[in-house]
């Protein structure tokens, strides 16, 4: 079966060659020309992926409904931006968006980020990748070149930011980052965050990853910042 992904965009003309490039590539796709109609098609089907080069205010919260509704949460969602638009990247990455991409973009990169296996099924474990861009620590996995998360041998969906977060710990787990070097690790370059953001997208990190596991990976270090815990010891040892 065909993966399904939402074109949306009020752009006819983009639209119509987004629709050619994907179809080329095997997607099924489904055109949306506004925001509202692209969020009622993810509820009735919730498709692989969301594509859109919407205005950014509606954009953002087409991206933020998405992520936070447990049946499209899975959904990869990349954004469009217009050149300049620094506010317009930030407020997408916070918003959830596994992606975005500043015009013009090549076509494919957009579907290498369509083309990664994305896995649904919670309850399957797979064998995480051996390569010399993976990261590991305890009993989690971070595939750098194919953007996977994996632990206990389960894969955990994470967004851009949050991603990038946890490949910047699993690269040191026993430092201590402080807010602003997890800022300069994780953000667009040369864009304000509030350090209180840095809060808000780790607590997301964490629940993702306890998704799949009862323990907290991350600790917090008072007044200084965030790092790994020291792997766990196996029960009856």
């Amino acid at each position: 079966m065909k993966r399904r992904i939402i074109i949306s965009s009020s752009d006819a003309q983009f639209l119509l060659f987004a629709r050619h490039v994907f179809a080329r590539e095997g997607f099924d796709t489904v055109l949306s020309v506004d925001c509202e109609t692209a969020l009622s098609l993810c509820r009735v089907q919730p498709p692989a992926a969301l594509l859109t080069d919407c205005g950014a205010s509606g954009a953002v919260a087409l991206c933020e409904a998405v992520k936070a509704n447990t049946m499209t949460q899975q959904t990869l969602f990349v954004a469009l931006v217009e050149p300049g638009q620094d506010d317009d990247v930030l407020a997408y990455v916070n918003a959830g968006a596994d992606a975005v991409f500043v015009k013009p973009v090549d076509p494919q990169r957009i579907v290498e980020v369509f083309g990664s296996p994305r896995r649904t099924r919670h309850e399957d474990k797979v064998a995480p990748p051996v390569s010399d861009t993976v990261l590991e620590h305890d009993d989690i996995v971070l595939d750098l070149g194919g953007r996977r998360c994996f632990r206990d041998g389960l894969e955990v969906q994470l967004p851009l930011l949050e991603f990038n977060l946890l490949a910047c710990l699993m690269r040191q787990p026993f430092h201590v980052f402080g807010r602003q070097e997890l800022i300069a690790a994780a953000w667009p370059k040369g864009i304000f965050v509030d350090r209180r953001t840095v809060n808000v997208h780790i607590g997301r990190l964490r629940r993702a990853l306890m998704s799949r596991a009862d323990n907290d990976p991350v600790r917090t270090v008072r007044g200084l910042g965030y790092s790994l815990r020291p792997r766990q010891p196996q029960q009856g040892r």
